[in-house]
């Protein structure tokens, strides 16, 4: 049994994010006060999207539902 959990102990970390490797942590989106811009809900550094694809079909479904 122990064997067993000292093997699996190395496959737990892998499923949580690894901050330690100086990788940024994703602060989530949102409009700013102002509603002119959207912003990073902690930080509130400006966020400015570009180079998204949005499409629907025929039928006006958006992308990510089919």
């Amino acid at each position: 049994m122990v064997v067993f959990v000292w093997l699996l102990t190395p496959a737990l970390g892998w499923t949580q994010p690894d901050i330690r490797a100086g990788k940024p942590v994703l602060e989530f989106i949102r409009v700013s006060p102002d509603g002119r811009r959207f912003v990073q809900s902690g930080s509130g550094a400006e966020f400015r999207p570009w180079g998204f694809n949005y499409d629907h079909d025929a039928t006006n479904r958006l992308l990510e539902t089919y």
